[in-house]
């Protein structure tokens, strides 16, 4: 609708602007008409009175409606000049105006009829769901939907020209609309409750492999109760054991449907779950063993046995008879069993392994000392009830009494200690001066301390309780010393470098008051950039422009360090140098002035400027902002100023003065159009540059503006004609529906249809730029019209008969949904049968069980059709009929069942089936899948069955039940010994054809399994005795070093060492016939090895820890020729310290300056010794370096020297010396005293010097 009055408002105003031109003429012809003395005749006006087709919004037209035709008409009417008398619906009386015209004329007409487009009725041509009911729509199933989205459609205002499953084109009544709209949806989707289509919801007794079934099992449960259902109809949200909760599938069902069931109990026979019936060794609390007793054993043997599964009824000390349970198992079984030994694990009676403090008489205690030690923390040991396998300094391995327990134990342990005074080791609790870091010293500062004064102590020896700036308590180590003593010292001076204070000798731009700084002035930059630097940490020796040298306070810091700077430049205000900032009148060749034209300004004003003195940030037309330069002003100026003006004369700036053809209104033109013209030609023209004093038909004259321009201008131009637009000769674009050869029309076929509608109109008035199928665009000839417009037609439409596109009206057998089919379904019949035939082609008049007539769509084709079809038969699904596809045991005469035999089984479970009802076309031994035959049903089905067993007497397989000598591991054999010997003796045989109801030492009983064999055996054998050669044992008979309390070992020793190598060995395998130091001969006991073994081992050495030896590492001071000691030089020192020490008793790993790691002798000590030492200073008199004391002329910057250049002066006399190597005790102006420093000189020397 919007789109419409958007058109009707363009059109009003292309009438308004057309009668405006008109109009224009009027004047001239109302002159003409009033110096007539006579009036004229109304016809003489009124030339042509068929008005033809006129729009009018009533069934009768307005009068503007029949002046708007008038006009059309007769194209000097003019509004007003008739009075209307009669207007009818098809015609109308008008009479001149009595000032004007005599006579009346009667009017004819016809009233027009205007199409609209179809997309400005149809606005919603989205239908969202539509209600269809098959899987595309009818006809009135889409009107329906159009009138629910667009509220104004009434049935019948288009046609169906494409129908689809989700769009369809229409195409609007010829008589009403326009053009085609598609039109989208989707289909609405009919759900069902569901249970409509689950009725039956107890399932009964169904099949499941676990506790709660899985969704195919439920399925096909569902399937065997609602025999119209298929898989994927529902959705399970809860599935329990009894009972589960469906949804219905989105796009079919609503709601929930909750089943019921309970799960179908299959018996297997006992034998088959429990095959394991001699269940060996087990353990039992007293003589018989308890139900709990039975079912461990029972589910160690057989892996899937569960507790509960079997009742007992009777109960031996070696037997026991087990019966299914009732619903689970079929049948009995007997069980075979002895009673096993239970030896305790020995971590459960030594509960106390860590021992504490035990007394032992050396380093390693004795068995003796252990068993002692164990049975005060235990107290239910007896000696004996363990071996000893591995005994160490603080832990010690034991094992169990065969006999007794199982397993190994770790004990641990230390000597117990016996603790000395703590001022036994410290006999020097007075330290001294110490190195320390910070103000109060470190434990590793403090025990480097005592060390230095208390040879024996070391790390580790005490616990620090207190440490303060000058003492510190400290308190025994609690398992070496008792006490406590108190430590005093004083901390010594350690001198920094002084560059470690300044870091930053670069000291930038610093403030200074004179061409050099002074010293407070520097101190002031050095801490500006040093922030550890306090005032007084140096002395100054020389302070330049740039550059000083500092030296370090001779208490704090060594070195000189040399420090550069420059002068930081003052800067003056930039107003001091610009005092008069109003530049006056200023020459500038443009709007704003330059910066060259502001600086020259600038000069003029202030006579101490100089170019380059300033930066500018903003200039402007009368003002502009400058800053002073970075290394010369601060601040800002703010410059005023005035542009001088210079006047150009004005045919310097109007150089177009033929303006050419120019728009004006009348004869000739105003200011306004002049002025439009003149910036045509002269682009930089402004409005107001000129003044005109003479405006003629073609020229006119100009004077510049008294402000900008000198002069006069003769300005020359012809007035520009005035084209009329193409839309007032052509009012009518709507061609309506023109003849066309083929799909678009020609040039001469378009002007014969315009001329038509628009009777002005002459061939040759347009140019024809795009012609399409049903419209066109045309421009006005370029010496009459302007602009263009666009033409709209149709083409004449010539229909074909309905049997040229239906031409096989018998559509043959179809598919419908009911007795007599839908449209949809015929259409889609139709289309099948007849490829050119599209949805929409026709309406439906009568539709039968077997026959329908159709019509042409009004728009396509002409003439009826008879159609015949016949109703398509619908299959069933199989599994309708076949309701139970397992069909249980069935009798088969071989391995795979007959298609009878099957047949036969079907219809005992399912009694709707009829032998042929199916086809076979895969048969198995225990499954078949059949297929329903073609004319009755559709689908597969799978089966599943067992053949029917019959039975063999047990002794047809065990034909010789005497087995003879067979192998055991035990007592009685175990039921795969017992198999292994039935199948050497019966070929025929195969595991799993018995079971087992009684195993003695000789002789057992077997039952044939249930499914194969009847009857029972008794079974007779005796035990194979099999010896293994003792070497398969004892297969490392070199025992390497081995521990023996004597020259030669024990029995027990060796067997201990036996075990060690050879994991297998238990103690009692061997006899020992022969044993000597280094070896012995062992034979294999009578009853488990046979041969003998020849053993080889020697006797283990025990070493003695090396810091038994080396019991004071910390040498002291020691002599050494070199920065770190030679191994003779440390042996010397280790010998001095420790009496039992002998050289060559370690080997040196690592020396260093004053440490060093020694190892023991391998053959006699073992572990590491860290020693310390320092080394013994031999100091040199000062004299020996300073050999020249007489330092001749130096340089001072006072009347006495500096430290620093006193220590320059001995260097250029002596090349020896170092800085720091003396302390100046008295400095005078020509001579002074210094010591050598502590730890390289001895003595005093005097210096004599001048100052230069």
């Amino acid at each position: 609708m919007k789109k419409l009055l958007s058109i009707l408002s363009a059109v009003s105003l292309t009438v308004t602007g057309a009668s405006s031109i008109v109009a224009c003429k009027k004047p001239e012809k109302t002159k003409d008409i009033n110096k007539q003395t006579n009036k004229q005749n109304l016809s003489k006006l009124i030339t042509t009175p068929n008005l033809g087709d006129i729009t009018m919004a009533s069934a009768t037209p307005t009068t503007d409606e029949l002046e708007t035709a008038i006009k059309a008409k007769n194209t000097n009417y003019q509004n007003g000049d008739v009075t209307f008398s009669e207007i009818k619906a098809t015609e109308a009386t008008v009479t001149g105006a009595t000032n004007k015209y005599t006579g009346t004329v009667k009017l004819s007409y016809t009233k027009k009829v205007v199409l609209s487009p179809l997309n400005s009725f149809i606005t919603e041509t989205d239908l969202g769901d539509i209600t269809m009911a098959s899987a595309t729509p009818t006809t009135d199933e889409l009107e329906t939907a159009i009138k629910a989205k667009n509220t104004n459609y009434q049935n019948g205002d288009v046609t169906f020209s494409e129908i689809k499953a989700t769009e369809a084109t229409v195409t609007g009544v010829t008589n009403k609309y326009t053009g085609t709209v598609k039109l989208s949806y989707t289909k609405k989707v009919v759900l069902s409750p569901l249970n409509s289509f689950i009725t039956e919801t107890d399932l009964g007794d169904i099949t499941m492999a676990s506790a709660t079934p899985t969704t195919d099992e439920l399925e096909t449960a569902i399937k065997a109760k609602n025999t119209n259902y298929q898989n994927g109809d529902v959705t399970f949200s809860e599935i329990k054991a009894t009972e589960a909760t469906v949804t219905g599938a989105t796009n079919k069902y609503t709601g929930t449907v909750k089943l019921s069931y309970t799960k179908k109990v299959v018996l297997s026979p006992l034998n088959s779950f429990i095959t394991e019936t001699d269940l060996g060794d087990i353990t039992m609390a007293s003589a018989t063993p308890t139900t709990d007793e039975l079912e461990t054993a029972i589910k160690a043997k057989n892996t899937n046995y569960q507790n509960g599964d079997v009742t007992f009824s009777e109960i031996k000390a070696t037997e026991a008879t087990v019966t299914g349970a009732t619903n689970k198992y079929t049948g009995t079984v007997k069980l075979s069993y002895t009673k096993k030994v239970v030896l305790s694990p020995l971590n459960s009676f030594i509960t106390e392994t860590d021992l504490g403090d035990i007394t032992m008489a050396s380093a390693t205690p004795t068995t003796d000392e252990l068993e002692t030690a164990i049975k005060a923390k235990n107290t239910n040991y007896q000696n004996g009830d363990v071996t000893f396998s591995e005994i160490k300094a603080t832990e010690a391995t034991l094992t169990g009494a065969t006999n007794k327990y199982t397993g190994t134990v770790k004990l641990s342990y230390t000597k117990k200690v016996v603790l000395s005074p703590l001022n036994s080791v410290i006999t020097t609790p007075d330290l001294g001066d110490i190195t320390m870091a910070s103000a109060t010293p470190t434990t590793d500062e403090i025990e480097t301390a005592i060390k230095a004064k208390n040879t024996n102590y070391q790390n580790g020896d005490v616990t620090f309780s207190e440490i303060k700036a000058t003492e510190a308590t400290v308190t025994g180590a609690t398992n070496k010393y008792t006490g406590t003593v108190k430590l005093s010292y004083t901390k010594k001076v350690v001198l920094s470098p002084l560059n470690s204070v300044i870091t930053t000798p670069d000291l930038g731009d610093i403030t200074m008051a004179s061409a050099t700084p002074t010293t407070d002035e520097l101190e002031t930059a050095i801490k500006a950039k040093n922030t550890n630097y306090q005032n007084g940490d140096v002395t100054f020796s020389e302070i330049k422009a740039t550059e000083a040298t500092v030296t370090g306070a001779t208490n704090k810091y060594t070195g000189t360090v040399k420090l550069s700077y420059t002068k930081k430049v003052v800067l003056s205000p930039l107003n001091s140098v610009i005092t008069t900032p109003d530049l006056g009148d200023i020459t500038m060749a443009s709007a704003t002035p330059t910066t060259d034209e502001l600086e020259t300004a600038i000069k003029a004003k202030n006579t101490n400027y100089q170019n380059g003195d300033v930066t500018f940030s903003e200039i402007k037309a009368t003002e502009a902002t400058v800053t002073g330069v970075t290394n010369k002003y601060t601040g800002t100026v703010k410059l005023s100023y005035t542009k001088k003006v210079v006047l150009s004369p004005l045919n310097s700036f109007i150089t177009e003065t033929d303006l050419g053809d120019i728009t004006m209104a009348s004869a000739t033109p105003t200011t306004d159009e002049l002025e439009t013209a003149i910036k045509a030609k002269n682009t930089n023209y402004q409005n107001g540059d000129v003044t005109f004093s003479e405006i003629k038909a073609t020229e006119a004259t100009v004077t510049g503006a008294t402000n900008k321009y000198t002069g006069t201008v003769k300005l020359s131009y012809t007035k520009k004609v005035v084209l009329s637009p193409l839309n007032s000769v052509i009012t009518t674009p709507d061609l309506g529906d023109i003849t066309m050869a083929s799909a678009t029309p020609t040039t001469d076929e378009l002007e014969t249809a315009i001329k038509a509608k628009n009777t002005n109109y002459q061939n040759g008035d347009v140019t024809f730029t795009e012609i399409k199928v049903t419209e066109a665009t045309v421009t006005g000839a370029t010496n009459k019209y302007t602009g263009t417009v666009k033409l709209s037609y149709t083409k004449k439409v010539v229909l074909s008969p309905l049997n040229s596109v239906i031409t096989t009206p018998d559509l043959g057998d179809i598919t419908m949904a009911s007795a007599t089919p839908t449209t949809d379904e015929l259409e889609t019949a139709i289309k099948a049968k007849n490829t050119n035939y599209q949805n929409g082609d026709v309406t439906f008049s009568e539709i039968k069980a077997t026959e329908a007539t159709v019509t042409g769509a009004t728009n396509k084709y002409t003439g009826t059709v008879k159609l015949s079809y016949t109703k398509k038969v619908v299959l069933s699904p199989l599994n309708s009929v076949i309701t139970t596809p397992d069909l249980g045991d069935i009798t088969m005469a071989s391995a795979t069942p007959t298609t009878d035999e099957l047949e036969t089984a079907i219809k005992a479970k399912n009694t709707n089936y009829q032998n042929g009802d199916v086809t076979f076309s895969e048969i198995k031994a225990t499954e078949a899948t059949l297929t329903g035959a073609t004319n009755k049903y559709t689908g597969t089905v799978k089966l599943s069955y067992t053949k029917k067993v019959v039975l063999s007497p047990l002794n047809s397989v065990i034909t010789t039940p005497d087995l003879g000598d067979i192998t055991m591991a035990s007592a009685t054999p175990t039921t795969d010994e017992l198999e292994t010997a039935i199948k050497a003796k019966n070929t025929k045989y195969q595991n799993g054809d018995v079971t087992f109801t009684e195993i003695k030492v000789t002789e057992a009983t077997v039952t044939g399994a249930t499914n194969k064999y009847t009857g029972t055996v008794k079974l007779s054998y005796t035990k194979k005795v099999v010896l293994s050669p003792l070497n398969s044992v004892i297969t490392t008979p070199d025992l390497g070093d081995i521990t023996m309390a004597s020259a030669t070992p024990t029995t027990d020793e060796l067997e201990t060492a036996i075990k060690a190598k050879n994991t297998n060995y238990q103690n009692g395998d061997v006899t020992f016939t022969e044993i000597k130091v280094t070896e012995a001969t062992v034979t294999g006991a009578t009853n488990k090895y046979t041969g003998t073994v020849k053993l080889s081992y020697t006797k283990k050495v025990v070493l003695s820890p090396l810091n038994s030896v080396i019991t004071t590492p910390d040498l002291g001071d020691i002599t050494m020729a070199s920065a770190t000691p030679t191994t003779d030089e440390l042996e010397t020192a280790i010998k001095a310290k420790n009496t039992n020490y002998q050289n060559g008793d370690v080997t040196f790993t690592e020396i260093k300056v004053t440490e060093a790691t020694v190892t023991g002798a391998t053959n006699k000590y073992t572990g590491t010794v860290k020693l310390s030492y320092t080394k013994k200073v031999v100091l040199s008199p000062l004299n020996s370096v300073i050999t020249t004391p007489d330092l001749g002329d130096i340089t001072m910057a006072s009347a006495t020297p500096t430290t620093d250049e006193l220590e320059t002066a001995i260097k250029a006399k002596n090349t020896k010396y170092q800085n720091g190597d003396v302390t100046f005790s008295e400095i005078k102006a020509t001579e002074a005293t210094v010591t050598g420093a502590t730890n390289k000189y001895t003595g005093t020397v005097k210096l004599s010097y001048t100052k230069s």
